[in-house]
């Protein structure tokens, strides 16, 4: 094998490794979405007992609140997804890219002569 040759095996393993690293934040970064997603939710279950027992005791402003609690439900979980989506895309768009240079680089491979 000539230096050419390790040269340009030394760059596919060099991609490789970075595709791996991509993968690899990506599936922590999602693992952090649904903890902050569970959180959020366990929260907001939270909120919604403690209104209903708030109308238990009699007390009626609890209704506003719960609709507020309600539209910042919503609000958080449209912008996690939002995140998520987006999380999605861009570490796909990269890992994609690697792919291809790494496809590139091993056809570059195939044609070098083993002189």
């Amino acid at each position: 094998m000539n230096d050419e040759m390790l040269k340009n095996q030394q760059e596919i393993v060099k991609v490789e490794k970075h595709q791996e690293k991509l993968s690899n934040e990506k599936r922590v970064l999602e693992e952090k979405l649904l903890q902050l997603q569970d959180v959020l939710q366990k929260g907001f279950q939270q909120l919604a007992e403690s209104k209903h027992e708030a109308l238990q005791r009699g007390y009626t402003s609890t209704q506003w609140l719960h609709k507020n609690n309600e539209t910042k439900q919503h609000i958080f979980q449209r912008q996690l997804r939002q995140a998520n989506e987006e999380l999605n895309h861009t570490y796909n768009k990269a890992i994609q890219k690697l792919e291809t240079e790494r496809e590139e680089l091993q056809a570059q491979w195939r044609n070098l002569s083993w002189d």
